[in-house]
């Protein structure tokens, strides 16, 4: 056998004929674990939306995002492009209240 393979669970040893395989997972994982990424948006939603206000929902499909904040809501559109972009992300979506609420007579 080469010189620098060496094996923890099969004998250098052994002399019965077959195969052997051995599994060391010590160094299957190497370097820094990942990092999560994660992403909340806070916009408004239509009046047809079903979510309550303030509410923050987990979202992974862009009909869902109709359902939950109306469809042509700011928040939809917003669904459709953060999943077209990065469907893997951990995104999480909040419906505000309306702007003019916020601000009242300022705006």
């Amino acid at each position: 056998m080469p010189d620098n393979i060496t094996f923890k669970d099969i004998p250098i040893g052994q002399r019965v004929p077959g195969a052997y395989l051995e599994i060391d997972p010590s160094r299957a994982v190497r370097g820094l674990p990942q990092i999560a990424h994660k992403m909340l948006v806070i916009s408004q939603r239509l009046s047809t939306g079903i979510i309550a206000e303030g509410l923050p929902v987990r979202i992974t499909r862009k009909e869902d995002g109709i359902n939950y904040f109306g469809r042509g809501s700011m928040l939809a559109q917003m669904i459709a492009a953060s999943l077209e972009v990065n469907p893997y992300n951990d995104c999480g979506f909040v419906r505000s209240e309306p702007l003019y609420r916020i601000l009242g007579n300022r705006a």
